[in-house]
This record gives C-alpha cells, sequence and structure tokens, in this order.
C-alpha cells in the first residue's frame, strides 16, 4: 500500500520521501530496510545508505532513478538537520535539495528517533510518516516471518492549499495499520556492520 504509492508518485515525479520515527529498539531501522528492499530488489546498503548529509548529497547525484537512499539516525547534531541548527546555511541547502530531488526520482527513506526535532523546512518535504508500534513475531503473522506493524500517514493537500495528514485507506476502508515483513537476514548482518563501523568512526572522530 505504502510502496505503491511510493512508485506512483516516483512516475509523476511527484515527493516519494518517507520518514520512519520511533524509539529505540521499536524496529524504525528494520521497517526502514523493508520499505528500501521492496522499491529496490537491488538494495545495495555500501552504496545507499547514508550517516552524513555530505555521504547523502553524493548519493543523490550517483543513483540512478527509483534507487532509495536510507538516510539513517537524522534529526541529530551529527546529521546536520536538527532543530538546533536549523538557521544554518547547510540545512537551508539541504532543504532545498530535497525541494528540488523530485527530477531525480530517487525517494529518501530517513529514519530518526524523533520526526519533530528535525528542521521544519526537511520535515516539509516528506509526505509519508512511518511510526513502527509493535514487533511481530512469526506466529503473530501466522507463519510468514517476523515483520513491523507501524503507523502510516501521508500529507494531502486541502483545497484551500493547506496540508494534513491522514491515514492510508483499501478501497473506502480507512487502514489502521501497515505491517512490514523483516528484510533477509544478510541484508540486517550487513547493515548492522556497517552501522557499527560508521559509530567507530564517529567515535574516533571525537577522539572518545
Amino acid at each position: 500500500m505504502l510502496i505503491e504509492e511510493i512508485m506512483r508518485n516516483l512516475d509523476h515525479n511527484r515527493s516519494a520521501d518517507v520518514s520512519v520515527s520511533g524509539a529505540k529498539g521499536s524496529g524504525k531501522s528494520m521497517t526502514g530496510l523493508s520499505i528500501c528492499s521492496q522499491i529496490d530488489e537491488g538494495f545495495d546498503l555500501n552504496k545507499q545508505m547514508c550517516f552524513t548529509l555530505a555521504d547523502y548529497k553524493d548519493a543523490l547525484f550517483r543513483l540512478k532513478p527509483k534507487k532509495p537512499i536510507l538516510l539513517d539516525e537524522t534529526g541529530t547534531d551529527i546529521s546536520g538537520t536538527s532543530n538546533r541548527a536549523s538557521l544554518s546555511g547547510d540545512n537551508r541547502r539541504m532543504s532545498d535539495i530535497w525541494q528540488l530531488n523530485r527530477p531525480f526520482r530517487i525517494p529518501t527513506i530517513m529514519i530518526t528517533l524523533d520526526f519533530s526535532r528535525v528542521d521544519l523546512r526537511i520535515r516539509g518535504a516528506f509526505p509519508f510518516q512511518v511510526t513502527p508500534v509493535a514487533q511481530l513475531s512469526d506466529e503473530d503473522t501466522n507463519g510468514n516471518g517476523l515483520a513491523v506493524e507501524c503507523i502510516c500517514t501521508k500529507t494531502v493537500q486541502n483545497m484551500d492549499g493547506s496540508e494534513k495528514r491522514v491515514g492510508f485507506k483499501y478501497g473506502n476502508k480507512p487502514v489502521k495499520s501497515i505491517i512490514f515483513p523483516l528484510p533477509d537476514a544478510s541484508l540486517i548482518r550487513e547493515y548492522n556492520k556497517i552501522r557499527q563501523e560508521a559509530a567507530d568512526r564517529l567515535l574516533e572522530e571525537f577522539e572518545i
């Protein structure tokens, strides 16, 4: 459902960026990986996952259309998109890049602890919002494997030009939540490895 809307937006040169926010351990990283791997079966963490805005900008101009970028742990001072840095030139340039991203047709899947901490200009560029609410066992999914249950909303425009967030619908029926299956175990292992390497580099940089 969400994936179909993302692909439809990409086909029509509309923004298809997704924010995935939630507490530590809620399953947001696995949800982000699941979304990326569903958009792109050949999703390559080494080329399509970023931890800094500098890496993000490089990937944006390097990747082909419809290749998602996973921007991990955004909303912190390290990522450069927090409200505390909202007046910085980097944030202004970054929001401009996101607003002009449509012709690239490269969806950004942004993982953050708290979407409200992300700079307001950047928040406005993300039409889809995903919040994990439960991690599901194989038993919970009736034998269909591990998954994450999420509340999903999207930003729509009112007749007067204002915007509001609404839930998804299946036909005319509101959808309470969407289930995202966990990606392949090898992708999860690779994600954990790359993420740990990034954390180690950060510790070295700050001499912690």
